[in-house]
C-alpha cells in the first residue's frame, strides 16, 4: 500500500458567464454589423448625394456626408474588429479584454457626440423639405427618432460603462491572467 501524502490542487473557478455572453455577443453583432454597414453604404448612398440635401445641412453633416466612404471604411474595419475580439474574449485572451476596455471608454465618447448630432444635424434635415406637403410627418417622424435614438444611447452608454467595471474586476482579470502566461496570451 501506498501511504505517500497526496496534494489535491483546488479546482480552478469556472469560467465567467458574463464574459462568454459578452464574446458571443460581439461575434455575432460583428458580422451582423458588417453586413448591414455593406448594405448601408450600398442603399443610402444616393438619398446622401442629392444637391438639396446637401444644400439644406449644416456643416457637422455636410462634413459627415463629403467623407462618408472614411465613415463607411471606419464602420466596416471596426465591426471587423468586434468579431476578432469577440473571438479573443471566448479563447480568454488579456489582449481581447484590454481592447474590449478600451474600445467601451472610447463608445462612451462616440455615443456622447451621438446625443449632440441627435439634437442638432438632425432637426436641421427637415428644413429641406419644409415647402413639401409632408413636412410635417417627416418633423414628427425626426423628432421620434431623436426621443427613441437618445433612450437607446443613453441605455448604451450605461452598458459601456457597466462593461468596463466588470472586466476590470479583480476576479475577471484573474481569470484572463490565469489563461495566459503573458499580456498578449500563450503563444
Amino acid at each position: 500500500m501506498n501511504f505517500e501524502p497526496q496534494v489535491i490542487l483546488p479546482m480552478p473557478p469556472p469560467p465567467s458567464s458574463f464574459v462568454n455572453v459578452l464574446a458571443w455577443v460581439l461575434i455575432i453583432c460583428g458580422g451582423c454589423l458588417t453586413c448591414i454597414t455593406l448594405l448601408n453604404n450600398i442603399v443610402l448612398s444616393p438619398f446622401f448625394t442629392r444637391p438639396e440635401v446637401m444644400e439644406q445641412s449644416d456643416a457637422i453633416t455636410k462634413m459627415m456626408f463629403s467623407h462618408r466612404g472614411y465613415l463607411f471604411l471606419l464602420s466596416l474595419l471596426s465591426s471587423a474588429a468586434m468579431l476578432v475580439v469577440g473571438i479573443g474574449l471566448l479563447k480568454r485572451k488579456n489582449w481581447a479584454r484590454v481592447t474590449v476596455t478600451v474600445i467601451a471608454a472610447l463608445g462612451i465618447l462616440f455615443y456622447a457626440a451621438i446625443l449632440v448630432l441627435l439634437f442638432t444635424s438632425l432637426s436641421e434635415i427637415t428644413n429641406v423639405f419644409g415647402g413639401e406637403p409632408a413636412a410635417v410627418e417627416i418633423q414628427r417622424l425626426l423628432s421620434l427618432i431623436q426621443v427613441f435614438g437618445a433612450m437607446v444611447t443613453v441605455f448604451l452608454l450605461g452598458f459601456h460603462i457597466f462593461i468596463i467595471i466588470t472586466l476590470c474586476s479583480l476576479k475577471i482579470k484573474e481569470e484572463f491572467l490565469q489563461m495566459n502566461e503573458s499580456f498578449w496570451g500563450k503563444s
